[in-house]
Order: C-alpha cells, then structure tokens, then sequence
C-alpha cells in the first residue's frame, strides 16, 4: 500500500509543481507527507494546523484536480495535522511598553529612550563616496566630544544611515569616554516626553532628564515642526548644552533650511556646527553593503545574487538587506543552497515593475486585511488577540520594507503607535520569517498583493 500512496503522490506533485511557482511549492507543497489511500480518499499530513487551513482555503482545488489527474476521477485528498491543533502557533502578542499606546498602564511622566542597537558601530557601517564624510565627522565629534563640530546635523533619505551613525557616536564615545552621560533619542520620544511632563506636573525632572547629559542625540528632529511649545522647550534645551560645550548630534530627512515650520532661532542654531548630507550608496557600495550583512549574519551568499540585488535596488539599504534577507530566508527555510534563479524568482514581487507604482501603509493595511480576513478596524485598534497582533506586525513590517516612512510614520499610520511598537513588531517578524515557513510565505504572497494592487 506504501508503494502505490507514494506513487500516486509523486505523481500529483510533478503535476503540481508544474502549475505554480518553485518557492510555493517547495515553501507548501514539499513538507506534505502521504499517509492513507481508503474510499477513493488521500490523506496527507502537515505539521501544523495553520499550514492544513493555508492548502485548504487556497490551495485544495489544485491539490484535488492533481489528485484526479494521478488517481481517477472518484479520488479526493484530505489534510490532516500530526500534532495537537494549536490556532495561535508562531504567534505571539505585542509586549506592553512604558510611553506605548496600551491603556491599562499609566505612562512615565519621562522615557529613558531606546538601548543602543549593537549592530549599529563604525565597525559595521560601510563608507562610500555618498556618507564619507558624515561619517569622518561622526568619528571626529565621538573622539572629541563638544569641541570639534557642535551640533553635527546629518540629514538625508530614509534608509540611508543616520540612525547608524547615531548609535554608533553613542557606542564610540561610551567606549572611549565611560563616565560621559550620553541619551539618545527620537524627536517623538522627546514630543511625548514633554507632553507627560506637563501633564504629570514633573517639568523639572523632563528637563534634567535632558539636560544633565554630556551627549544627546536626536533622531529625526524634523518631528520638531509645527510644535511650538516643544520647539521652545528644545531650544532652551539646546542653548544649555551648547552653552557648557556639550554635544549636540541630530538626524532629519532635510536641512534646517527645508524644515519649514522650524523657528529661525532654532533654525539658526542647528547650522552652527556642521550640516552633512548623506547620499544614497554608488553600486559598490551597495556590493560592500550587501557582504558585510552577509559577513554579519555568517551567510554564504555569492557575488552574483549579491550583484543582482545591488543593481535593482540602488536608493536604499533598508531595501537592499530586506531583499537579501528574502533570498536568505528561502534558502534556510528549504535547506538549499541560494543561486540566482533562485534569488530572482524570490525577488520578482519585491523589486520595482517597469511601471512604478506608489506603495503607501494604508494599501499595506488594506492588502493585509484582505489577506487574513481581519478587519482593517481590527488591526487599527488595541485588540491584542495573537491572531490579530500578528497581522498587524506584519504590516508594520512590509511598511518598513516597502515604503520610504520612518518609524513614528507607521506607528501613527498603524493605529497610532509609539515607534517602539514598531521596533518590536518588526524584530518579530524579522526573526520569523528565516524560522517559520508559514511567515515566509505570507511576507511573499502579500507583498505580490500591494504590488499588484491598483
């Protein structure tokens, strides 16, 4: 009987493989396992109920003419799981956060701000024509902090590299300089820092909090627009380091100039260090960018899958190391070796179409709730049902991957999240998705989804 189950099965999958794509079937199709063949019935088995209700509402069509095909007309298939159904698998709930948007805990009047990311050092970032010298001043205001360009202003692209730099100067100078005080934080972070502050009545801790540090470094200070009270507040914040020669590192999307509602006092201020730009990387760099991920991940990868990439995606290195992660992703999930067939057939749905189509958060919100049948409310709102939070991190991270906003951009988007909901939401998904096939396969066929979507 083994025999003939194995045949008939064999059989089935060469029809099959011929009606869909390589990684679908090797993501879905190849880990079916035959198990019976009584009453005209096939029944095959899977590992988890998940991966069973995936084939069945998507796939079970396919999978019973192929079936008719290599056994007769009369022969149905039925999927079952080899192990106890647990609906939740591979989920997990969002954590509660201090300053997040959870309502059953009370905010702290003031956020200590996020732990520097240790992937974020010199060490790792990759100098090219387009961030050298923003980096050679980074390094320069790290060995001498306050005394050398105060503030430092680095602005450009998102995706670029300016977060990494400012973990990086924070990392540095802590390293060189231990009984220096340094904060790092976003331009969010201090906008809703202050706004506890004033509505727990605790002022005077906010502004020691900001203003006793020998470093602050401020992430995307173009939040800083249209903020009137916080803008006075900052420059108050400002002249007090300033004044005491201590070091100021700020990041935006922009130059002072640009940042339009920006007070010219404050304005002003931020151009009296160093203004430097960073450019998104020339082809080489984005070859050098792409090995040290690699090198960084202990991956084999080779040059030509590297290339492929390095020449499709040219404004971004959030986007080229999401790409390659894919590529990575596939080969650790099915045990081969990555090629560039492989890699392209992977990329197809990822890298831009002849005709550019413009991906925003709410068609990512839209294409996931499609895709899992939840509600767009549902994933919008405070729910924390596991089903629910992992479709709504998974929709922060294709916003992250496909589309130019940063992260206070999609948390506001998502719900209104603070951009450590964001943070998490991505981790998760970034750990996922070179573990669990099932996400993988989700990141893909949703992806295919936005960029076909209208």
């Amino acid at each position: 009987m083994n025999s003939e189950i194995n045949s008939i099965w064999e059989n089935i999958l060469i029809d099959i493989k011929s009606n869909i794509n390589l990684p679908t079937y090797k993501t879905w199709f190849e880990t079916i396992t035959p198990r019976d063949l009584k009453k005209n019935t096939l029944t095959v088995s899977v590992s988890s109920a998940f991966a069973r209700e995936w084939l069945e509402s998507r796939y079970l069509s396919l999978l019973n003419n192929s079936t008719k095909k290599a056994a007769g007309d009369k022969f149905t298939i039925k999927i079952i799981t080899m192990s106890p159904e647990h609906p939740d698998d591979g989920f997990s709930p969002e954590i509660k956060l201090e300053n997040g948007t959870g309502k059953n805990k009370k905010s702290s009047p003031v956020s200590n701000g996020p732990v520097f990311n240790s992937k974020y050092t010199f060490d790792t970032f990759v100098v090219g024509s387009g961030n050298r010298f923003a980096c050679t001043a980074a390094l320069a205001i790290s060995e001498n902090p306050g005394k050398t360009y105060n503030p430092l202003f680095i602005y450009g692209g998102v995706g670029l590299g300016k977060t990494h730099l400012l973990h990086a100067v924070g990392q540095y100078t802590k390293q060189l300089f231990p009984d220096l005080t340094i904060k790092y934080v976003s331009a969010e972070n201090f906008l809703n820092d202050f706004i506890n502050a004033l509505r727990y009545k605790n002022i005077i801790a906010f502004k020691n909090n900001y203003r006793n540090n020998d470093i602050l470094l401020v992430d995307d200070i173009q939040f800083l627009e249209e903020k009137e009270a916080s803008q006075e507040e900052f420059f108050h914040t400002f002249n007090t380091l300033h004044d005491t020669n201590r070091q100021i590192v700020l990041s935006s999307d922009r130059p002072p100039k640009s940042i339009t509602t920006l007070e010219d006092r404050l304005r002003s201020r931020f151009e009296w260090g160093l203004v430097t730009d960073i450019k998104p990387p020339d082809l080489e760099t984005r070859m050098a960018i792409l090995k040290k991920y690699a090198e960084r991940e202990k991956i084999m990868v080779s040059d030509d899958i590297l290339g492929f990439i390095a020449e499709k995606i040219s404004s971004n290195i959030r986007e080229l190391e999401g790409a390659l992660t894919r590529v990575i992703a596939f080969s650790s999930l099915t045990d081969s070796k990555p090629d560039l067939i492989m890699a392209k057939n992977i990329l197809k749905d990822v890298l831009a179409d002849d005709i550019e189509r413009k991906i925003s958060i709410q068609k990512i919100v839209r294409e996931v709730s499609r895709f899992f049948s939840i509600s767009i409310n549902d994933i919008l709102s405070a729910k924390r049902n596991k089903f629910i939070s992992h479709a709504r991190q998974l929709a922060m991270f294709l916003a992250r991957e496909l589309t130019s906003s940063s992260l206070p951009q999609i948390g506001k988007a998502i719900g209104g999240r603070d951009h450590t909901t964001v943070i998490y939401g991505v981790s998760k998904i970034s750990g996922l998705i070179t573990k669990d096939r099932n996400v993988y396969m989700q990141i893909q066929e949703i992806t295919n989804m936005i960029k076909k979507s209208p």
